[in-house]
């Protein structure tokens, strides 16, 4: 390790030790309520030495996009009588951030027996692989949406289920219905 590793090391073990604690740093403005992103950025203008210039504009949920409403017509679908799947992520690496295919095509069925399923992702993710690919309101777009298409889906939907991936951050982006899935290995401690 170089020295420059291991002082941040020291300095994150600190830290941990500090929340862990319950103590607060002093005039420490972070709160339950804190964005975790707006969070990070006030700990790293803590201990960092020199001064950080950070964009007083920046707001999360935030975007505002001219959305598509034709991109419903073309799949015969209604504002908020759909919910949109994301079906992998990480570009069809393994990680702790998505469910199995096999969970995830449970949650389908279920779902598209009281309602239309938007099925949504990326060619480079995992293989769209459902048994019953028949069924009338699955509607696979894997591949198939640019991305005004992808937000138009997002924002119009009833609810956006996705894993931690771009798909949620743009869904959270636009304030859309959103249900982020997280899957944890069982064995893993944390």
């Amino acid at each position: 390790y170089s020295n420059k590793r291991v002082f941040i090391k020291k300095v994150l073990c600190f830290l941990r030790a500090l929340f862990a604690s319950g103590k607060i740093l002093d005039g420490d403005m972070i709160n339950k309520d804190t964005h975790e992103i707006h969070a990070n950025l006030y700990l790293i203008s803590k201990i960092s030495s020199k001064k950080l210039l950070i964009d007083k504009k920046y707001f999360y949920n935030s975007l505002n996009l001219n959305f598509n409403e034709n991109i419903l017509n073309n799949h015969n679908l209604k504002k908020k009588e759909y919910v949109c799947v994301q079906y992998g992520g990480s570009h069809g690496n393994l990680t702790p951030k998505l469910w199995s295919q096999n969970k995830t095509n449970q949650l389908i069925k279920k779902i598209s027996k009281i309602s239309k399923v938007v099925i949504l992702g990326n060619l480079k993710d995992r293989q769209f692989n459902l048994m019953d690919e028949k069924n009338s309101n699955i509607i696979n777009l894997i591949g198939k949406t640019s991305v005004k298409d992808l937000a138009s889906l997002l924002k119009f939907s009833r609810k956006n289920i996705s894993f931690d991936s771009g798909i949620m951050h743009l869904s959270d982006a636009i304030n859309s219905n959103l249900i982020d899935l997280f899957s944890m290995d069982v064995n893993e401690k944390i």
